[in-house]
């Protein structure tokens, strides 16, 4: 048998946007079965973000649609209505 497939994975940054295009990203790779194949994940800034809660999330390469979703769409919410960083005491020196 051949060696499976080997994925490394790059977010860029940019913000929230690329936050958001991250996480769409690693949903496609959820959904096209090719999540399993991921090795290595590299990303900065608003790419970050988008990994962090993915990491705190759960196994990346067995996660199932509603395992991404459900750990991706807190963030998404906030990126969506109020930008990067998630709104409380820790962050409101940053948003000030």
């Amino acid at each position: 048998m051949a060696d499976a497939p080997k994925l490394g994975l790059a977010l860029s940054g940019g913000g929230h946007r690329a936050a958001c295009w991250a996480a769409g990203a690693v949903l496609g790779l959820v959904d096209a079965d090719a999540a399993k194949d991921v090795i290595s994940v590299a990303s900065v800034s608003g790419g970050s973000i988008a990994n962090g809660v993915i990491a705190v999330g759960g196994d990346l390469r067995s996660a199932h649609r509603r395992d991404a979703e459900a750990w991706l769409a807190p963030g998404l919410h906030q990126w969506a209505h109020d930008g990067l960083f998630f709104p409380g005491p820790s962050t409101d020196s940053w948003v000030a």
